[in-house]
């Protein structure tokens, strides 16, 4: 699951004394920016740079919950 796997990576890092990183825009854009769509051609749902985009967000969205 997901989010569980969200909140023992979060638990881990609190146990470690690590505190999660801050999400900029300008990082998501970076990684949405860094993903070869050529190659993802061949997935049956079409992925463009702002669906990519918008998957980062979400998850971003998903680690502050």
């Amino acid at each position: 699951d997901y989010n569980e796997m969200g909140d023992r990576l979060e638990n881990m890092l609190l146990a470690l004394g690590i505190k999660s990183p801050a999400i900029r825009d300008e990082d998501i854009s970076t990684l949405a920016g860094s993903v070869n769509t050529v190659r993802l051609s061949n997935n049956p749902v079409r992925l463009t740079d702002e669906s990519l985009r918008q998957l980062y967000v979400d998850i971003q969205k998903g680690a502050r919950a």
